[in-house]
């Protein structure tokens, strides 16, 4: 990005944000990553690196937390089929499923800890006040992801991430 202007920034947002809440099953890891670049140079716009530091702790804790869930679900299914033979038991059904997810939720709720802390800088420098909003409700949403309906909390965070972008005022002070 040669010129890195207020308004090519917002444009940048706006386009990883649409990419964010588009449903399919790798567009939205493009917006993601977008918006870690776009991140990245509205700290460097803004001569604050911990908006992007606080974001690529939230990015590296999602992305641990997918990767061990899968590491996790993964080795509690081959223990329990090994154990099916013998038993079927409520304990060995909450080591399959259970762990797993506790360990997805709890990497979410941290990855989403710093998003809001990277937003609530985000808010402060851009004078949106939506983006506090935003890391507001994906955190929420995260913590509530235990029990189903964070997730669309989660969604709806995403879509005001959208409406931040849309709303970022682009005459500086």
């Amino acid at each position: 990005m040669n010129k890195l202007s207020l308004e090519n920034l917002k444009l940048l947002g706006i386009i990883a944000s649409i990419l964010c809440i588009m449903p399919s099953d790798s567009i939205p890891l493009a917006g993601y990553l977008l918006l870690l670049v776009t991140i990245y140079y509205f700290s460097k716009f803004y001569k604050d690196m911990k908006i992007f530091t606080n974001f690529l702790l939230s990015f590296i804790f999602s992305l641990v937390g997918v990767i061990l869930f899968i590491l996790t679900l993964f080795l509690t299914t081959g223990q329990f089929l090994q154990n099916t033979l013998i038993r079927i038991s409520y304990l060995s059904l909450f080591h399959v499923f259970g762990i797993p997810i506790i360990v997805l939720w709890l990497f979410l709720t941290i990855g989403a800890i710093f998003l809001k802390r990277s937003y609530n800088l985000l808010a402060e420098y851009t004078k949106s006040e939506l983006f506090k909003l935003t890391g507001l409700l994906i955190l929420i949403g995260s913590v509530l992801l235990i029990v189903i309906i964070g997730a669309l909390i989660v969604y709806v965070g995403l879509i005001f991430q959208l409406i931040s972008f849309v709303f970022i005022p682009t005459k500086r002070e």
